[in-house]
């Protein structure tokens, strides 16, 4: 019992309590003229959630006593679309230990206590469903010991899992366009890309039905339409459509030909007022333009510039074509595949024999060059070229004469590719001439 006599409260402290200690209680007062009763009724339900309450608060104050949590586990997605696991620990000291565990299996210890304002951090880059599981970091020294618990399974985890995608939606670059060997790609980066990010692609309002030729996918951190072999009928409108689970996000691009937007461009001059040009002299410049245009309305306050795109279809299909040329061109151009060495270094008399194969489509046309002039086959020098694809270069006994600079040129209507090879000529007594004419200065030297 305490009694405040200077504010006149009268307190009844209970350890614990029991079972047994369900029932009413009643507080009574008297002095020498009157008496005066409070009674409080603690049975049933009143009890047991009294009773409750109780043993949360005197646990609570028991867990202080050592290491604990002053705000417990939640998770956050950060701007870079990771997941971040944190918490709020106080009354740590040195010899802490906080320690990270995943589905009961430790994964992190932090001995270094350096987060600021007492969080404790758990960053998981790239979260996935492989992420999913129960978390749980406990502290613990020789004061006691506490632990936090979050469980990121089921609904649980569907919640975090739409807030991840709906953060990586909102990082999606703006559409661009870009031509290929194959036709025009529209793309856009997110900052990664996890599957239950649901990618859907519309045309002109219509939803697009995949075919081999009109394919989506994802590339890393890409995602992507893929056009091959475009026609008029791709131009248009393109939505990409990025749903999280709960919204969808929506990037587009206008993928119109140059007639279309010069039309749209022109009604954009009719509704305006110029003041340095007349509208049929900007429409005549309409006409001429073939790049994209900025145009500015002047001589007023508040002057808005509009950039309007006149060709990105037109341009996406001009630089396909070249692309798709440009591979043709380099699969099928002349070209020298491999035989030929750099430098053939051969005795007088003996044979030189090389084979090489080369490769076009149309089959090239073979030549040969010595110290850059033509080479023409001879008894001497025999040159061939078998079933469009190998070459021979042929000399029964060679010459101190044939040393030189050779090359194999291969052409055809897409390119043409030469070769080069050295071939040294020795005298066998030559050679031992000049290595006994060294021999003396070589021992001079010495000397």
């Amino acid at each position: 019992m305490h009694i405040d006599r200077n504010t006149g409260i009268i307190e009844m402290f209970m350890e614990k309590l029991q079972d047994e200690d369900e029932g009413t209680y009643t507080f009574q007062v008297q002095d020498g003229r009157a008496t005066g009763h409070s009674t409080l009724v603690l049975i049933g339900d009143v009890y047991k959630k009294l009773q409750k309450e109780a043993e949360f608060q005197r646990q609570e104050c028991i867990r202080k006593q050592g290491p604990h949590f002053a705000e417990y586990l939640s998770w956050e997605v950060t701007g870079e679309c990771n997941v971040l696991l944190k918490c709020k620990v106080a009354n740590i000291k040195k010899e802490t230990h906080i320690v990270w565990y995943k589905d009961e299996r430790e994964i992190s210890v932090d001995e270094k206590h350096d987060f600021k304002d007492g969080i404790c951090t758990l960053l998981i880059t790239e979260f996935s469903k492989k992420d999913a599981g129960v978390y749980e970091v406990i502290l613990k020294d020789d004061r006691g010991k506490d632990k936090s618990r979050l469980k990121l399974v089921d609904e649980a985890f569907k919640e975090l899992m739409a807030e991840v995608c709906k953060t990586i939606a909102l990082s999606a670059t703006d559409l661009k366009i870009q031509s290929t060997v194959e036709g025009i790609r529209l793309y856009s980066f997110v900052t990664y890309y996890v599957d239950d990010l649901k990618v859907n692609w519309s045309h002109n309002g219509t939803a697009i039905k995949y075919t081999d030729r009109v394919k989506s996918g994802v590339t890393g951190e890409q995602i992507w339409l893929q056009i091959n072999e475009p026609t008029p009928n791709d131009k248009g409108k393109y939505v990409m459509e990025l749903f999280d689970g709960k919204t969808g996000h929506q990037k587009t691009v206008d993928l119109s030909g140059q007639e279309e937007s010069k039309l749209v461009l022109w009604t954009y001059f009719l509704d305006i007022k110029c003041d340095s040009q007349t509208t049929e002299e900007l429409k005549d410049q309409v006409v001429s333009f073939n790049r994209p245009l900025c145009v500015a309305s002047s001589g007023r306050e508040n002057s808005n510039f509009s950039f309007l795109s006149l060709q990105a279809y037109d341009e996406a299909f001009d630089e396909f074509q070249r692309l798709k040329q440009a591979a043709i061109v380099e699969k099928n151009r002349a070209r020298v595949v491999g035989g030929l060495p750099d430098v053939v270094t051969i005795q007088e008399g003996k044979a030189l024999n090389l084979t090489c194969i080369v490769w076009g489509d149309p089959t090239p046309e073979v030549s040969w060059l010595k110290n850059e002039k033509l080479l023409a086959s001879d008894e001497h020098c025999n040159l061939r070229f078998e079933a469009g694809k190998t070459a021979y270069f042929t000399i029964s006994g060679v010459r101190t004469s044939d040393s030189g600079k050779y090359g194999l040129v291969v052409k055809n209507k897409y390119g043409s590719e030469i070769s080069d090879f050295t071939v040294s000529v020795f005298i066998p007594e030559e050679e031992a001439r000049k290595a006994a004419e060294e021999r003396p200065k070589g021992n001079k030297k010495a000397k």
